[in-house]
């Protein structure tokens, strides 16, 4: 077991023995080290002695407080068709995590043509870029940088700044937090003695709440975490959304980017995924209806190998299973490597909003109208 997966477990269970003690510890020790510089940048920042750049376009910002998967891109989708349907010129910028294009910048889509394939763009920005025609995606680490590009090139009216909530140096016209109903808070304690990226008390700065996934928790879980949230900062939107599946479809028919056939799907499936939370995608499946056999898990943002495949289509057939099934974030990464076509199945799913919508709205285009 990596020390990664230990101290989550840790996290969740508690210690066990003095090793876990002493983990734990340690862990504190780090905490307090890593709590102090992020306090510290985000003070320079808030009081100008550090520079935040400004891009023309109205820039909103969608990220978190908790390290690991949110549901970041499915509302970024959301956003990104929501504002396109009410006739503004989106652009999305992403860091491009573990991409080829991180570090030195680049167009993934101009929202005419994808320039880009997954392994060059990152999986999110790529699947992103197929998911939203018309929708300009770019990605690099200095956002302001390749945000400029984008304005000089492609004149964006609305930027939206995937995973910016901890991106100081580009300035922001409103802040949206998503919260995991499953993982809302993490143990409370910052990175690495916790899940938290920074303290709690910075959910002060957050202009929106997104609380995502809230389907798979208790009305009493969704009361508790609403009550957190207004503690840090009341009478703003707090908007409840869902991820839906959708119709299962073959692997082949996704690539080529058709709709999934009416017909009799696999009785038994293994989920293979390398997601930030791999049991929100396995509970999704089972939302679905369909029945998983064995879930293989690999690390968040992994390109897939070659011994990736046979190792999972192994797996699948000791198992008896008739199906593999990914998601559109796994998917992406495939497309380059041999599969059994007829084994791998998509799932795709939608970000669906149950309670808050329209003052979510309502907020931010006041606040978009009179902000600048």
């Amino acid at each position: 077991m990596s020390i990664e997966r230990k101290a989550t477990e840790l996290f969740k269970n508690g210690p066990k023995s003095i090793g876990d003690r002493a983990l734990l510890t340690t862990l504190g020790g780090v905490e307090r080290i890593y709590s102090w510089s992020v306090n510290f940048w985000a003070s320079m920042y808030e009081a100008g002695h550090l520079k935040q750049h400004r891009l023309h376009a109205y820039t909103i910002s969608v990220g978190n407080i908790v390290a690991g998967g949110t549901g970041k891109t499915p509302f970024v989708q959301y956003m990104a068709r929501r504002l396109q349907k009410a006739g503004e010129r989106v652009a999305i910028l992403s860091r491009g995590y573990r991409g080829a294009s991180e570090n030195t910048g680049a167009i993934v889509s101009n929202g005419a043509e994808i320039l880009l394939n997954a392994e060059q763009a990152g999986d999110e920005p790529y699947l992103l870029a197929r998911t939203l025609p018309g929708v300009i995606v770019a990605v690099g680490k200095n956002r302001a940088v390749i945000g400029a590009q984008v304005e000089k090139l492609l004149h964006p009216t609305v930027i939206l700044l995937d995973d910016g909530f901890q991106h100081w140096p580009l300035r922001r016209d409103y802040d949206i937090v998503l919260i995991d109903a499953t993982n809302p808070f993490s143990n409370g304690r910052v990175l690495p003695r916790g899940l938290l990226r920074e303290p709690l008390e910075h959910l002060e700065r957050a202009d929106a709440y997104v609380v995502t996934k809230s389907d798979l928790v208790t009305e009493a879980e969704r009361e508790k975490i609403a009550g957190v949230l207004e503690h840090f900062r009341a009478h703003v939107p707090l908007l409840w959304t869902e991820h839906r599946p959708l119709q299962p479809v073959r692997y082949a028919q996704w690539r080529n980017g058709e709709t999934a056939e009416q017909e009799a799907l696999p009785r038994r499936f293994i989920t293979l995924c390398a997601l930030g939370n791999p049991a929100s995608f396995e509970a999704t499946v089972a939302a679905a209806g369909l029945v998983a056999h064995d879930h293989l898990r690999l690390p968040d943002h992994h390109m897939y190998t070659q011994d990736d495949i046979r190792h999972a289509e192994g797996t699948a057939m000791k198992a008896g299973a008739q199906g593999i099934i990914v998601s559109e974030k796994d998917a992406v990464k495939l497309q380059v490597l041999q599969l059994r076509e007829s084994f791998w199945y998509v799932l795709p799913m939608e970000l669906t909003a149950t309670a808050g919508e329209n003052e979510f709205w309502e907020h931010m285009e006041d606040e978009w109208e009179t902000g600048r």
